[in-house]
């Protein structure tokens, strides 16, 4: 694979020099009038590349938060461009799709905005048996968005349980049920002074989790204060943990400086600096230190293969050099990342009590990343995109795979559109061994049958290859799905 990332270098720089318009990352103000675009995958899995993204209250400015969840996230493939005006807010949509094995997802999106304020329902509902015996899931998650200068309010609520099917060699017979709600709520004094409350409510199987933040922004001519409280709760184990964090930024043309000092309850107190440079030729260089207890649960109720027995965990800590060089042209566009982290304390996944599930595990490391993301259109008719990330560690680390890789074309003939891709990932080490990496050939053929309604199926895993998710739980062969779009 290290020669396939060679490659992709190269060519990324070749299409960069080609391209006349520099890739311009906006200027953030400290406003809090950002909205922050998220995807949501609420179809039968595997997910359907792009499928729905939905407007979600901002936090605060990226580069001003004390701390990071500092999860990993996973390669998105490009979306291509779906029939009246996909992804703007004021869409009414309606999402279904169903496998071949029955099961079955439904997204409705319902938006209100008028000049001077937004509101948004949006309902999301799936059902689905799995693949493996004792592999059944449901869920139901509910969420709201209102939003009116100088204030913006989001709730959600989700329902839903899993099935644990356990290693193949020694099946389970166990359920995992859960609830989940959130609140969010900013508002806006004035041009200078911004304040965010937050929390997050999970009940797993019994166990009673809540996350809550408060944080003030101030800001005055180029200086900017910040303030927050985070405390984190698990009643059922009468577990609590505090962090205070203090931050003060200098913000220049092109460089925003500044630091803070944060304590973590009984773990001491950290100072975590911040840089960014953007002289806005697509260039990007930023430095900054991430400190906070780190919230894994979302794991535990999207996924059957893990767990948390110990509640108690230690506070992430990262520290992050990062450099962003970046290209765009009207065929498409280019970027190249580089990333030097030092990671003090970073949770990867391990079954250390082989009990079958995988539990947080802590690790010390330093780490080295490079991502590039290459989107060209050929012609009107035929694109091509690829998006890979390769990371090299001071040591072997649990669970996160050595590099990724996908790509693939995209053929476009109104009122037919067809994409094939390659989704590639590397040798993963576990401590009961190594899993070798693997590449999986998928396809998705839609048809417009008007500009709001879209029919599509798509099959996954072409090959039929065989692979394992983590050891003892083999993935799914080869899987198809149908869906439909209809907007109105």
């Amino acid at each position: 694979m290290s020669k396939i990332f060679l490659f992709c270098a190269i060519l990324l720089l070749f299409c960069g020099r080609s391209f006349s318009q520099d890739l311009k990352i906006p200027e953030e103000e400290i406003t809090g009038e950002d909205l922050r675009i998220e995807k949501s995958g609420i179809f039968v899995s595997p997910v359907t590349p792009a499928d729905i993204s939905f407007p979600e209250i901002s936090s605060m400015p990226e580069e001003l938060q004390g701390q990071e969840d500092g999860k990993e996230e996973e390669p998105e493939l490009p979306e291509d461009k779906l029939p009246a005006g996909k992804g703007e807010w004021n869409q009414r949509r309606l999402f279904l799709s169903v496998d071949g094995r029955g099961s079955a997802g439904v997204f409705l999106s319902y938006p209100l905005c008028r000049a001077d304020e937004c509101r948004l329902l949006n309902l999301e509902a799936f059902s689905g048996k799995g693949y493996r015996v004792n592999d059944a899931s449901s869920k139901v998650h509910l969420s709201c968005l209102f939003e009116k200068n100088p204030g913006k309010f989001s709730a959600g609520v989700r329902k839903g349980y899993l099935q644990l099917p356990g290693p193949a060699d020694n099946p389970f017979n166990m359920e995992r049920d859960y609830l989940s709600f959130n609140t969010e709520y900013s508002h806006k004094w004035s041009s200078s002074f911004l304040a965010e409350a937050g929390q997050t409510f999970y009940n797993i199987d019994g166990t009673e989790i809540n996350y809550a933040h408060l944080a003030l922004l101030f800001k005055s001519g180029r200086v900017t204060l910040k303030t927050e409280l985070e405390r984190c709760d698990v009643f059922s184990e009468t577990f609590f943990q505090d962090a205070f964090y203090q931050g003060l930024f200098w913000n220049g043309r092109n460089i925003r400086i500044g630091g803070g000092i944060k304590k973590t309850g009984n773990y001491g107190v950290k100072f975590l600096p911040f840089m960014e440079f953007n002289p806005g030729t697509g260039f990007v260089l930023s430095f900054k230190g991430i400190y906070g207890t780190p919230n894994l649960w979302e794991d535990i109720i999207s996924c059957n293969y893990k767990e948390i027995p110990d509640v108690g965990l230690a506070p992430d800590e990262e520290y992050r050099l990062e450099m962003i060089f970046g290209r765009k042209h009207e065929r498409g566009g280019a970027s190249l990342g580089l990333r030097q982290s030092y990671v003090c304390n970073g949770y990867t996944w391990a079954d250390i009590d082989k009990n079958g599930l995988l539990e947080p595990f802590a690790e010390e490391y330093a780490r080295t990343s490079a991502t590039v993301n290459l989107e060209y259109k050929a012609s009107e008719n035929i694109g091509f995109f690829l998006d890979g990330e390769k990371n090299f560690t001071t040591r072997d680390i649990y669970f996160f795979p050595g590099e990724k890789l996908d790509g693939g074309i995209m053929l476009k003939f109104p009122p037919v559109s067809f994409r094939l891709w390659f989704a590639h990932s590397g040798k993963r080490r576990f401590d009961g061994g190594d899993l070798g990496g693997h590449t999986l050939l998928n396809s998705e053929l839609r048809f417009a049958q008007n500009r709001n309604t879209e029919w599509g199926i798509a099959v996954y895993n072409i090959e039929g290859k065989k692979y394992s998710v983590v050891p003892g739980y083999p993935a799914e062969g080869r899987s198809l799905t149908g869906f439909v779009r209809i907007y109105f």
